[in-house]
């Protein structure tokens, strides 16, 4: 955990029996914290143990010690149970992508392989309101943009090669096409 830096950094999985294993992607990966977290982490969190979550003793809970934590922070919220500590994963990939975060960052976030399997389960929270679409992306085409050009050993300074002279002419002539 970097409390500083706001990040978790996920290596590895453990079983329901507690003993370890790799992640379904077999893949690392950082998970963003936000700021209230992790102030809430460092008051609450002993340095002595490398888990974020962790028994009385030190040791890795077990599956129903969590549950059964879970709950009683739920009774005490007077928040209602609606699906165990695994919904909480599902809230933050719901409220990311209603909020309009893109499907690529809230892929990596939840450790998936690719982003499609995140529009798979998510497709649903995406905003699906397309009234305007049309005048904005006109609006933004009309924004000046700066694309920057590859540069080819073979150009000199103030000449463009034919191959950006050719996509710049089609970029243009698509643009037009287009809107």
């Amino acid at each position: 955990m970097d409390l500083v830096g706001r990040t978790v950094h996920i290596q590895r999985a453990l079983n329901l029996d507690g003993s370890e294993k790799g992640t379904k992607t077999n893949h690392s990966r950082r998970v963003d914290l936000s700021r209230r977290l992790c102030a809430t982490l460092a008051h609450e969190h002993s340095s002595l143990s490398p888990l974020v979550f962790a028994s009385r003793t030190g040791a890795t809970p077990g599956h129903d010690a969590i549950g059964k934590a879970f709950r009683r922070l739920l009774r005490q919220a007077e928040l209602p149970n609606l699906g165990g500590l695994y919904a909480l994963r599902h809230t933050f990939a719901s409220h990311l992508l209603a909020m309009g975060a893109p499907i690529t960052y809230v892929s990596n976030q939840l450790g998936h392989s690719s982003p499609q399997i995140t529009l798979s389960v998510y497709a649903h929270f995406l905003a699906t309101e397309s009234s305007g679409m049309a005048e904005r992306l006109q609006d933004w085409r009309a924004t000046p943009k700066s694309v920057p050009r590859k540069r080819h050993h073979s150009d000199t300074p103030g000449h463009k090669s034919a191959t950006s002279f050719t996509s710049s002419r089609r970029a243009g002539v698509m643009a037009a096409y287009v809107g």
